[in-house]
C-alpha cells in the first residue's frame, strides 16, 4: 500500500516496509551469501557457524536502511551492497556476542536456537570475530575508490567500538540487575563516565527519572550506543557510497541516531509485552534480569511517547532529501508500527 507523507512543504511517495524489503532482500541475501563463501582455509564447522547466524533470518533492517539512504542521495544500489553487507555483519557478530551466557544468555534469535546452542560458546565467539574481521574486508575490498573504502571502514568502525557499541554493550552489562539489587534496597554501582555518582538508594531511580537525572541519562546513554550506533553507521554508509554532500551526511546521521533510540525503545516495549511468537525469542529477560529498560525506567506510554517524537524527528532531519526520503520516511514509521 502506497501514501503519501508531507513534511516542510515536500510530498513524498511512501512505500509499505512490506515494498521495500520485497525489492531488497534477496539482493542482500546473495550478496551475504557470495561475501560469507570461504575457502580451504576456514575450517568448516566453523563457516557453518557464521553461515548459520547470518544467512536465512532477520528483517535485514540495517542494510535495507543503507541501499535505501543511497538511493535517496541518488546512488546506485548495486555499488552500496557491500556496505550493506558489513552492517549486517557486524550486527549479526554483536547479537551472536550478546547471547551468550556471560552477556544476555538467550537461548533463542530470529525464532531459532542461537548460535552457541548450537555451535557451542566457543565457536560462537569465534563466528562473532571472524563476522567482524570479514565486514571491514568486504568494505576495503569492494568499495572504491580507496579513499571512500578508508572513509566507510573508519564510519563502521567508529560505530562498532569502545565509544559506541561495545561501550554501550558494556554499561549494559554493569548495569544489569540494577534494579531488582535496588529494589530489595542494596546499593550499586554505576559507571562513572555516563552516571556522575557512584550509589543511589532504594527510590533513586524513579527520582532521577521524573527529574531527568543520572539514572534517566545512563538508560539513554546505553541505548543510544547500543543500537543507535548501527543506525546512523547504516545511513552514513549509504550516503558515503553514493558520495553524497556533507549536509546530505550530517542529515543522515542525524536520522539513524533518533531512529535507532526509537528502534531500541520499541525493542524494550516489545520485550515488556510483545508477542513471544512474533518477536523471536523469549521475553520479559531484560526485567527478570533487572535491567535498565525504557519501560522500567520512564513508563510504557512516557516510552512511547518519546519514540513517537523521535520518529518525527528523524524524520524532519532527512527533509532535505526531499522526495527521494520516501524509503527512509517508511523504515521510520514502521519502527513504531513492528510486532518483533
Amino acid at each position: 500500500m502506497k501514501w503519501t507523507h508531507r513534511r516542510g512543504g515536500v510530498i513524498a511517495r511512501v512505500r509499505s516496509f512490506e515494498e521495500i524489503a520485497a525489492e531488497f532482500s534477496d539482493l542482500i541475501e546473495l550478496a551475504l551469501d557470495h561475501f560469507l563463501c570461504f575457502g580451504s582455509g576456514c575450517p568448516p564447522k566453523l563457516a557453518e557457524a557464521i553461515r548459520y547466524a547470518t544467512l536465512g533470518a532477520g528483517k535485514r533492517f540495517r542494510p535495507i536502511l543503507v541501499l535505501s539512504a543511497a538511493r535517496a542521495c541518488g546512488g546506485k544500489i548495486r555499488l552500496a551492497l557491500p556496505a550493506a553487507c558489513a552492517v549486517e555483519m557486524v550486527h549479526t557478530y554483536s547479537l551472536i556476542h550478546d547471547d551468550l551466557p556471560a552477556m544476555d544468555n538467550d537461548d533463542f534469535r530470529r525464532g531459532r536456537p542461537t548460535c552457541h546452542r548450537v555451535f557451542g560458546e566457543g565457536l560462537a565467539i569465534l563466528a562473532g570475530d571472524a563476522l567482524l574481521a570479514r565486514a571491514f574486508e568486504v568494505l576495503a575490498t569492494e568499495i572504491s575508490p580507496p579513499e571512500l573504502a578508508a572513509r566507510c571502514c573508519a564510519t563502521l568502525a567508529r560505530a562498532a567500538g569502545p565509544e559506541e557499541l561495545v561501550g554501550g554493550q558494556a554499561d549494559d552489562l554493569t548495569a544489569t540487575g540494577s534494579l531488582r539489587r535496588q529494589s530489595a534496597g542494596e546499593s550499586c554501582q554505576w559507571p562513572p563516565h555516563v552516571s556522575g555518582q557512584s550509589s543511589f538508594n532504594q527510590h533513586q531511580v524513579q527520582e532521577d527519572s521524573a527529574d531527568g537525572g543520572s539514572t534517566a541519562e545512563l538508560v539513554r546513554a546505553i541505548h543510544r550506543r547500543k543500537t543507535a550506533s548501527m543506525m546512523w553507521a547504516s545511513a552514513r554508509l549509504g550516503g558515503l557510497v553514493a558520495e553524497a554532500s556533507a549536509a546530505f551526511l550530517a542529515a543522515l546521521e542525524t536520522y539513524g541516531r533518533k531512529l535507532g533510540l526509537a528502534f531500541q525503545i520499541v525493542d524494550d516495549l516489545l520485550d515488556a509485552a510483545g508477542d513471544p511468537q512474533k518477536v523471536g525469542k523469549k521475553l520479559r529477560k531484560d526485567h527478570d534480569q533487572g535491567k535498565l529498560t525504557y519501560p522500567a525506567v520512564f513508563g510504557v506510554a512516557a516510552s512511547r511517547q518519546e519514540a513517537t517524537q523521535l520518529i518525527e524527528e528523524a524524520c524532519e532531519a532527512v527533509s532535505i532529501l526531499g522526495a527521494g526520503a520516501g524509503d527512509l520516511l517508511s523504515l521510520a514509521y514502521f519502527v513504531l508500527q513492528r510486532q518483533k
